[in-house]
């Protein structure tokens, strides 16, 4: 059984949206949400190879405190990486993102 209460690490949360620049131009950008304590380990290979099964590259999970309005497509920051919420899963408070690594690094 893993130590999910001992939450070290503080990451960086990002939620998706749509801006229109003055060209009218649709721009996919990230609005800061905050910062939070949160648990995290590498993914071992069965994990990660069951999850290849079903086209996703996950990488990584990350266990939060609950949080009602986070979904897949959000972004957590940890260690000047941004890594993109693939799967998301709420249990007894807390919150367990399966995250793989963002194309997407220029965020902050």
């Amino acid at each position: 059984m893993a130590n999910y209460f001992l939450k070290t690490e503080q990451c960086k949360l990002y939620s998706p949206r749509v801006r229109v620049d003055e060209y009218g131009n649709h721009i996919n950008d990230y609005d800061f949400i905050g910062i939070v304590w949160c648990y995290t380990k590498q993914l071992s290979a069965s994990v990660e190879f069951t999850a290849a099964q079903f086209g996703k590259k996950e990488k990584r999970l990350f266990v939060l405190n609950a949080l009602p309005s986070i979904s897949v497509d959000w972004l957590i920051v940890w260690k000047n990486q941004s890594w993109k919420i693939t799967r998301c899963e709420q249990d007894g408070g807390e919150c367990f993102c399966y995250v793989a690594l963002s194309p997407r690094q220029e965020v902050e």
